[in-house]
Protein backbone atom coordinates (compact mmCIF):
# COMPACT_ATOMS: atom_id res chain seq x y z
CA UNK A 1 0.00 0.00 0.00
CA UNK A 2 1.84 2.79 -1.33
CA UNK A 3 -0.29 5.73 -0.41
CA UNK A 4 -2.74 5.73 2.78
CA UNK A 5 -4.77 8.74 5.00
CA UNK A 6 -7.49 8.28 7.06
CA UNK A 7 -9.41 9.85 9.54
CA UNK A 8 -11.56 7.00 11.39
CA UNK A 9 -14.23 8.55 12.87
CA UNK A 10 -18.00 9.08 12.27
CA UNK A 11 -17.78 11.44 8.32
CA UNK A 12 -14.01 11.25 8.65
CA UNK A 13 -12.71 10.27 4.85
CA UNK A 14 -9.72 8.22 3.93
CA UNK A 15 -8.04 7.56 1.00
CA UNK A 16 -5.34 5.29 0.03
CA UNK A 17 -3.42 3.10 -3.33
CA UNK A 18 -3.53 -0.83 -2.84
CA UNK A 19 -0.33 -2.32 -5.10
CA UNK A 20 -1.09 -5.49 -6.72
CA UNK A 21 1.93 -8.26 -7.23
CA UNK A 22 2.04 -7.36 -10.70
CA UNK A 23 2.31 -3.52 -9.83
CA UNK A 24 -0.87 -2.25 -10.71
CA UNK A 25 -2.22 0.49 -8.48
CA UNK A 26 -5.83 0.81 -7.50
CA UNK A 27 -7.06 3.76 -5.59
CA UNK A 28 -9.96 3.38 -3.31
CA UNK A 29 -11.56 6.56 -1.31
CA UNK A 30 -14.38 6.32 1.10
CA UNK A 31 -15.87 7.73 3.83
CA UNK A 32 -16.82 6.41 7.59
CA UNK A 33 -20.76 6.14 8.52
CA UNK A 34 -20.11 4.07 12.17
CA UNK A 35 -17.15 3.62 14.61
CA UNK A 36 -18.34 2.12 17.34
CA UNK A 37 -15.11 0.64 19.53
CA UNK A 38 -14.59 -1.96 19.96
CA UNK A 39 -17.76 -3.55 18.17
CA UNK A 40 -17.78 -2.26 14.73
CA UNK A 41 -17.27 -0.34 11.66
CA UNK A 42 -19.19 0.89 9.23
CA UNK A 43 -18.14 2.72 5.96
CA UNK A 44 -18.27 3.32 2.16
CA UNK A 45 -16.16 3.13 -0.67
CA UNK A 46 -15.76 3.35 -4.30
CA UNK A 47 -12.30 1.86 -6.34
CA UNK A 48 -12.14 3.69 -9.53
CA UNK A 49 -10.06 1.64 -12.19
CA UNK A 50 -10.48 1.94 -15.96
CA UNK A 51 -12.46 -1.07 -16.39
CA UNK A 52 -14.74 -0.60 -13.18
CA UNK A 53 -16.19 1.68 -11.33
CA UNK A 54 -17.89 0.72 -8.01
CA UNK A 55 -19.35 1.45 -5.08
CA UNK A 56 -19.90 -0.20 -1.50
CA UNK A 57 -21.00 -0.63 1.98
CA UNK A 58 -18.86 -2.28 4.30
CA UNK A 59 -19.92 -3.63 7.99
CA UNK A 60 -16.23 -4.80 10.17
CA UNK A 61 -17.66 -6.48 13.37
CA UNK A 62 -15.30 -7.55 16.24
CA UNK A 63 -16.42 -9.87 18.89
CA UNK A 64 -14.40 -11.39 21.64
CA UNK A 65 -14.74 -15.26 21.54
CA UNK A 66 -12.95 -17.48 23.82
CA UNK A 67 -10.54 -15.50 24.35
CA UNK A 68 -10.04 -14.27 20.64
CA UNK A 69 -11.81 -11.79 18.17
CA UNK A 70 -13.56 -12.51 15.63
CA UNK A 71 -13.63 -10.20 12.65
CA UNK A 72 -17.25 -10.35 10.25
CA UNK A 73 -16.73 -8.35 6.90
CA UNK A 74 -20.54 -7.86 5.39
CA UNK A 75 -19.99 -5.91 1.61
CA UNK A 76 -22.88 -5.02 0.29
CA UNK A 77 -24.56 -2.57 -2.34
CA UNK A 78 -22.63 -4.07 -5.19
CA UNK A 79 -24.27 -3.60 -8.77
CA UNK A 80 -21.26 -5.64 -10.55
CA UNK A 81 -20.87 -9.61 -10.42
CA UNK A 82 -17.46 -8.46 -10.85
CA UNK A 83 -16.57 -6.17 -8.43
CA UNK A 84 -18.20 -8.04 -6.06
CA UNK A 85 -15.84 -11.14 -6.57
CA UNK A 86 -12.98 -8.90 -7.09
CA UNK A 87 -13.39 -6.96 -3.67
CA UNK A 88 -14.03 -10.76 -1.91
CA UNK A 89 -10.61 -12.06 -2.70
CA UNK A 90 -9.13 -9.08 -1.83
CA UNK A 91 -10.66 -8.89 1.41
CA UNK A 92 -9.62 -12.63 1.67
CA UNK A 93 -5.91 -12.32 0.23
CA UNK A 94 -5.48 -9.17 3.11
CA UNK A 95 -7.05 -10.85 5.83
CA UNK A 96 -4.40 -14.07 5.44
CA UNK A 97 -1.97 -11.14 5.32
CA UNK A 98 -2.57 -10.14 8.44
CA UNK A 99 -3.38 -13.13 9.94
CA UNK A 100 0.15 -14.27 8.98
CA UNK A 101 1.87 -10.89 10.60
CA UNK A 102 -0.45 -11.47 13.46
CA UNK A 103 0.70 -14.64 13.94
CA UNK A 104 4.66 -13.68 13.90
CA UNK A 105 4.00 -11.60 16.95
CA UNK A 106 1.95 -13.99 19.26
Amino acid sequence: MPFCEMDVRPRGAFRLCMRSPSGRDYWVEGSYLEVVEPERIVFRYALENEELNHDALMTVTFAEHEGKTTLTLEQALFEVAKARNGAQGGWIEGLERLAGRLGRIA
